[in-house]
């Protein structure tokens, strides 16, 4: 662990000033000039070093003026809501003054009324749809803004579009009546989540409380018995089979399944019944026995996809956040296991990162290659704030980072 915490600290540093020399046009939080800004912000509040924090400022205001200028979207990925996000979570936490999220009340009508209309073409997508506006609404209310109206409007939309068969309750993909997913970034993993966040919130306590027993239900329903993963990243629902494979990513599959049970196993505890509870149990153990070889991870060309999404740093940061809620040996190994990989890629590509891009061609096939990303959740900012959250920032907040990507826990 030592030699690891070394490590980090030179990664995170020769990433941080990397990024000193970076001002992209993309605004967003997931792929822009806001999410770069998260991971400086939080490099100031560990070094005290203000060169960090005024790049930080920079680009933040520079994504405050045109929040929208990577297109009309509004997402939480790449959009105002994202933006806006940051903005209140380093207000949140005591990087920017408060006043400053004054800003944000021009904001709230036009996310609001974003939100509802993906709600109408049940788009709840954490990253490009309406769940991830009520994550921004989440972040406002805990900075004061009564945005408990909004968060009751999305959480009776969720409700309402609510399918039921039985006891078991899911929701389909963005307005595919055919297909569900499971997962985190698309699926029913984050639309629980925020459930869940409502509950807290006391709001139609009983309501989601049973909307997510009746979810957990259609989950344990549909596991796999494959040695490979417990759940497909999506399911066929007019054949009632499993439509892709499940990789140990953040974004799709049993990773999100099981951080969304980290979560309400600290969090509300009481909504978790006894066999949800044995599921934990049993997906903690599986799940920490995977390796690189079973993972469906990125890997050629000698390199290993490292980033937060789909890579090396959002499933070792995952790994991590689970020893908070267990002590299993399994879970610990496994947290050692990817976060030793995540730094040993760096070494091994001449202390660097790269992130693997598809590009389709004529004839339907895609052709893969490498390239550096300095984004949040796609590149070396994500890379550079999992280590340094990790190994190095021991000072705890108010709001924690990740909130943005439900892996708070």
């Amino acid at each position: 662990m030592k030699n690891q915490k070394t490590l980090a600290e030179k990664i995170v540093r020769s990433i941080a000033n990397k990024l000193l020399a970076e001002t992209p046009t993309e605004v967003g939080l997931y792929n822009g000039a806001s999410g770069i800004a998260l991971f400086l912000a939080y490099y100031y509040l560990y070094t005290k070093e203000d060169r960090y924090g005024e790049k930080a400022a920079e680009l933040l205001s520079g994504a405050v003026e045109n929040p929208t200028q990577s297109g009309t979207t509004v997402t939480l990925y790449k959009g105002a809501a994202g933006v806006g996000w940051v903005v209140q979570h380093l207000a949140n936490i005591g990087f920017l003054d408060e006043e400053i999220t004054t800003q944000l009340n021009g904001w709230d009508d036009l996310i609001f009324n974003s939100m509802m209309s993906d709600l109408a073409n049940r788009n709840y997508d954490l990253m490009h749809g309406a769940i991830g506006k009520g994550v921004y609404f989440i972040e406002r209310l805990a900075g004061n803004t009564n945005t408990q109206q909004q968060i009751t409007s999305l959480t009776e939309g969720i409700l309402n579009l609510a399918y039921q068969n039985n006891q078991e309750i899911y929701w389909t993909l963005n307005g595919n009546p055919k297909t569900t997913n499971v997962g985190m970034a698309h699926g029913m993993a984050s639309i629980m989540r925020y459930l869940g966040e409502a509950y807290k919130l006391n709001i139609y306590p009983e309501a989601c409380k049973k909307a997510i027993q009746g979810a957990f239900d259609w989950f344990w329903a549909r596991e796999l018995s494959g040695e490979i993963s417990k759940f497909s990243a999506e399911y066929d629902l007019e054949n009632l089979r499993p439509r892709k494979g499940s990789a140990l990513y953040w974004c799709h599959g049993d990773l999100g399944v099981l951080t969304l049970l980290g979560w309400m196993t600290k969090h509300i505890p009481e909504v978790l019944r006894k066999n949800d509870l044995d599921k934990f149990q049993e997906l903690l153990l599986f799940e920490s026995n995977r390796s690189l070889e079973n993972s469906g991870m990125a890997q050629s060309e000698g390199r290993i996809e490292s980033i937060f999404c789909h890579g090396l740093a959002g499933t070792g940061y995952i790994f991590h956040q689970l020893t908070k809620i267990s002590k299993l040996q399994a879970l610990n190994s496994a947290s050692d296991y990817w976060l030793e990989l995540l730094v040993q890629e760096w070494k091994a590509q001449n202390q660097d990162y790269q992130t693997r891009h598809g590009a389709y061609q004529a004839d339907g096939s895609v052709t893969y290659y490498w390239k550096n990303d300095i984004f949040l959740h796609n590149g070396i900012a994500g890379i550079a704030i999992v280590l340094l959250q990790i190994f190095l920032n021991s000072r705890k907040q108010k709001r924690e980072w990740d909130f943005y990507a439900f892996t708070d826990l």
